[in-house]
C-alpha cells in the first residue's frame, strides 16, 4: 500500500479480523464466548468489548484471595487465545455501604501489577460511585 509516497511492507497474517469490518463484533463475541468458565469465583459481564468481572466478598482476605486466582485464570485464558488486555484501562471498585471503611489491605494484582481501588467507574456512559449513591 502506498500513502503519500510512502510504502509500507508486506506481511502475513495469520490470524485477526480487519478493523471497522461488519463481522468483526460478532466474530469477537463468539471468540470470547467462553470467556465466563476461565474464572471460578468472579461473574462475567459483556457488552461489545468491555469485560466486566463482579466478586461479591465479606472479608478482606477472601476478597483478596478470590479474585487474585481469577485474574490468573483470565490472563492464562486471554494468552491462550491471543488476546492482549491493557492493565492501564483496568478499572476496580469496591461497592459498600456509604459509611462502611475498607481495609486497605486489599492487594489485587493483574500481570504482576498491583491495581488500585477508584471511587468510581464509567460503565456505558453511566458513572457509578463506590456507594452507589448516584451522586
Amino acid at each position: 500500500m502506498s500513502i503519500n509516497g510512502f510504502n509500507s511492507d508486506h506481511l502475513d497474517i495469520s490470524c485477526g479480523v480487519p478493523q471497522g469490518s461488519v463481522l468483526g463484533p460478532l466474530l469477537f463475541l463468539i471468540y470470547i464466548n467462553d470467556l465466563y468458565s476461565s474464572v471460578k469465583f468472579c461473574k462475567v459481564h459483556h457488552f461489545a468489548d468491555d469485560t466486566n468481572l463482579t466478586y461479591f466478598g465479606d472479608s478482606v482476605e477472601k476478597i483478596n484471595k478470590s479474585i487474585n486466582i481469577d485474574l490468573k485464570l483470565l490472563v492464562h485464558w486471554l494468552n491462550a487465545n491471543k488476546i492482549a488486555l491493557n492493565v492501564s484501562k483496568t478499572e476496580l471498585v469496591f461497592f459498600k455501604p456509604n459509611r462502611k471503611k475498607i481495609n486497605s489491605d486489599i492487594k489485587i494484582k493483574l500481570n504482576g501489577k498491583k491495581i488500585y481501588p477508584t471511587t468510581s467507574v464509567r460503565y456505558l456512559g453511566v458513572k457509578i460511585d463506590s456507594n452507589l449513591n448516584w451522586k
